[in-house]
């Protein structure tokens, strides 16, 4: 099968898995509602930059949605799902509270790093950086990384396992707001 990408946020998307043979005639379809198919690596960039985590690259199937900034696509009144006790512990105990939080982070670098790779604070490690390119909006290396809450705080400082610094700055990156317009 072939796959067309279009997009992740902040330009509404999607990706699309189709037959070989149905590829030319969804790409036509697609210019004829003004819609432009993505290059992996163009799509990667505003996966990134919209702050949106990929699952088994930044999240794996032992994160807590909450952990992943996902809290808005679990529903509270859903009938019984797998983890849902978990999710109401969470709320109801601890009040929202989670070990670790996938952020956004800034490079002071020119060069986009190798992920994953360790991020450390104080020389211990906090966390692990998951995905990381260089922003075509921001001109400028991001990254995502899950670090434990101790060191989630915007402004935080941290150490790339291989060298450098890199701030804990708010996600989205570039808000939807920021998209430019079609």
């Amino acid at each position: 099968p072939a796959a067309i990408r279009m997009v992740s946020a902040p330009v509404p998307g999607a990706v699309l898995y189709l037959p070989r043979l149905a590829l030319a005639g969804a790409l036509e379809a697609l210019a004829h509602t003004g819609g432009q198919p993505l290059d992996d690596r163009t799509a990667e960039i505003l996966r990134v930059e919209a702050g949106i985590p990929r699952f088994l690259v930044d999240m794996s199937d032992e994160t807590i949605p909450l952990e992943a900034g996902l809290d808005h696509a679990i529903s509270h009144t859903k009938g019984c799902y797998v983890g849902q006790e978990i999710i109401v512990r969470i709320r109801d105990r601890a009040h929202g509270r989670v070990a670790r939080h996938l952020v956004g982070l800034q490079l002071e670098t020119v060069d986009v790093p190798q992920v994953p790779q360790a991020m450390l604070s104080d020389g211990r490690t906090v966390g692990r950086m998951t995905s990381a390119v260089r922003s075509i909006a921001l001109d400028t290396v991001i990254a995502l990384a899950t670090v434990h809450r101790a060191a989630s705080a915007i402004g935080t400082s941290l150490t790339p396992e291989n060298g450098g610094t890199a701030v804990v700055v708010t996600l989205p990156f570039v808000p939807p707001s920021a998209a430019p317009d079609s």
